[in-house]
């Protein structure tokens, strides 16, 4: 896992730790579902990740977390863009 992948993931999880998200994953099988999901697009260099992850599917449209019926649901959006220069 790269440092900078170790990075995002150590303040994510820490989010995830913070609003007393239940993952069912660990950093590690996090980042090998992201190198999954990398190697089948063919993406290797100019990539822009965008994780997302939310408590889950609730039983109904509450937003009381409470009412989660399944663990965190992680969104993973791979796309091509090249950082600017000037940042």
């Amino acid at each position: 896992m790269s440092r900078a992948i170790r990075c995002c993931f150590s303040n994510l999880f820490e989010g995830m730790k913070t609003l007393d998200f239940q993952p069912d994953f660990t950093r590690e099988e996090l980042a090998a579902r992201l190198y999954a999901l990398l190697a089948a697009n063919g993406m290797h260099d100019g990539v822009h990740i965008r994780l997302m992850v939310s408590r889950g599917v609730k039983a109904t449209p509450y937003q009381d977390p409470r009412m989660t019926i399944t663990p965190p649901t992680v969104v993973i959006i791979p796309e091509y863009k090249e950082a600017l220069p000037e940042v």
